[in-house]
């Protein structure tokens, strides 16, 4: 159930990566090396991992009653598990915790998610008023920057084909540490307005994480 809602929880953000493959040809799910092969040649070697867009490494499970799995993680970058609060180097194969109750999903560094509250996704609720953000900052500091696109439409028709779709830019910026603060700009491009009332800020880092209304 946990791994089906989570499902849920992703939907704004796989929607958002089917506008961009609908305008650009853009791919959803990416071999490891259409990202990294400029910095690892390893991700060449990848044949079951996989990128959801440029921002989610997902590790399958293909052992029959297997619990744990060992992955590759691609270097230039570090990982964060955002289901069990886990942060990971890149450039070294680690072994990932493979149970079923959790999907096997690592947030890139300095990537940021758009995602729906868990009690949405439960409810698996069509429009859901509050959109959470969930970026992965090793380090943060004062004035880091954090963009994310998202896409909306009314979900239902294909008036979004006459322009009733919202195309939206989130630029967030944290703007003090203790106690944390982040402040959003926000540019829309469509004749529909982003459906979300409020919106807050999922920030990991590796000392801990913290919620904060954007």
């Amino acid at each position: 159930r946990t791994a089906i809602i989570f499902r849920y929880r992703l939907v704004p953000y796989i929607y958002t990566l089917f506008y961009h493959n609908h305008e650009s040809g853009d791919t959803i799910m990416r071999p490891l090396f259409q990202e990294f092969s400029a910095q690892d040649s390893r991700s060449w070697d990848e044949s079951f991992a996989f990128m959801l867009g440029a921002s989610l490494l997902c590790v399958p499970v293909t052992a029959p009653g297997a619990r744990e799995v060992a992955q590759y993680l691609p270097c230039g970058t570090k990982w964060y598990d955002i289901l069990r609060s886990r942060s990971y180097h890149g450039g070294q194969t680690v072994v990932l915790d493979a149970s079923l109750e959790f999907p096997t999903v690592l947030l890139r560094e300095g990537s940021a998610v758009p995602m729906h509250t868990k009690e949405d996704a439960a409810a698996a609720a069509l429009f859901a008023s509050v959109l959470e953000v969930h970026a992965y900052l090793a380090d943060p500091q004062d004035g880091d920057k954090l963009e994310v696109t998202v896409y909306d439409d009314d979900g239902t028709s294909n008036s979004h084909q006459n322009g009733n779709f919202c195309l939206a830019k989130l630029t967030v910026r944290l703007s003090s540490l203790e106690p944390m603060a982040a402040y959003a700009a926000i540019e829309q491009c469509g004749d529909r307005k982003l459906s979300y009332s409020s919106l807050f800020l999922v920030l990991y880092s590796d000392v801990s994480a913290t919620k904060t209304c954007a």
